[in-house]
């Protein structure tokens, strides 16, 4: 039980770990993009903590263009700031390099999701 409260608290994300790898910025800005999506309290608007996770996939994606997961991840922030056709090109190139990795479960899972952000924004 001591640790509950821990685990519940709401963190301020002040500075980031030290990021080495593109793997590392992709882990950090999901973690962002997730922490701002789920309402643990950390400084700044959505537009501004998910502006805050591109800038760290940007660098990630510099590092190792063929990241698939953070072209997924990149995909979802777009859509976080509203940017449709940016986040359907992330995902689909997620989607095209999960399938050149034989990842058939992220391939469905990114297909999924492009079909949802197209209804989403189809709705409006």
């Amino acid at each position: 039980m001591i640790g509950l409260p821990y685990f519940f608290r709401s963190p301020k994300i002040e500075e980031p770990p030290k990021l080495i790898t593109a793997q590392d910025f992709v882990d950090y800005s999901e973690k962002i993009l997730a922490n701002k999506l789920f309402g643990v309290d950390i400084d700044g608007n959505r537009s501004e903590v998910c502006t805050k996770a591109l800038s760290y996939l940007n660098q990630g994606l510099k590092l190792d263009p063929n990241n698939a997961q953070g072209y997924a991840v990149r995909g979802l922030v777009q859509d976080c700031l509203n940017k449709y056709k940016a986040s359907i090109f992330d995902l689909q190139k997620a989607k095209n390099l999960y399938q050149s990795q034989g990842k058939v479960q992220d391939v469905e899972l990114t297909e999924s999701t492009i079909k949802s952000i197209k209804e989403k924004y189809k709705a409006r």
